[in-house]
């Protein structure tokens, strides 16, 4: 599995696994309705073992309060600094930043709607480039966590999850 898409298959797989659970936690009979939802945001950078944080936070997290109507917004930055160890030329400053907001609504004691939006982006800064030994990637997302069970009602569920990331990338060799 190449190193770009580690991330997004963890993220999908996260995803499944959380709805999956969410699902297996309804009762199989009628019951009253429960909505309870999670939402954050998150940014973290990472780098290979020859490299050690110089300066920030690498790894940021808003706040996961339970909602279970209405609508909050979290957004996080993170800033941070990383330099090769055994030469101080070979830096990574990576950045970034996302605002996310989650909308959740009632139809009585049912859930009526729930909508997750979110922006932002990501950079990574290498000083030597491709020939760094910090092996640098970036992500920054948006997510939600829920949980609800509905009563005669049927039920309609989008998901749709918004990551940014920023992985090192290869040069190509191209052969004529």
């Amino acid at each position: 599995m190449s190193s770009s898409s580690r991330p997004r298959r963890f993220l999908a797989a996260s995803a499944c696994c959380a709805l999956a659970a969410g699902l297996a936690w309804l009762p199989a009979g009628p019951a009253s309705a429960q909505v309870k939802f999670q939402f954050a945001a998150s940014a973290s950078a990472e780098v290979s073992s020859s490299c050690t944080l110089t300066s920030g936070d690498p790894s940021v997290s808003s706040a996961t309060p339970i909602l279970t109507h209405g609508k909050r917004n979290r957004s996080v930055a993170m800033d941070a600094t990383f330099t090769a160890t055994g030469d101080s030329t070979d830096t990574v400053h990576a950045t970034g930043h996302i605002s996310g907001t989650v909308a959740v609504s009632k139809k009585g004691p049912n859930l009526g709607k729930a909508v997750v939006t979110g922006s932002g982006a990501v950079a990574l800064h290498n000083s030597k480039g491709t020939n760094t030994v910090c092996d640098p990637n970036a992500t920054v997302s948006s997510n939600m966590e829920m949980l609800f069970s509905e009563g005669a009602n049927k039920v309609h569920i989008t998901l749709q999850q918004f990551v940014a990331e920023q992985l090192r990338t290869e040069p190509a060799l191209i052969r004529p």
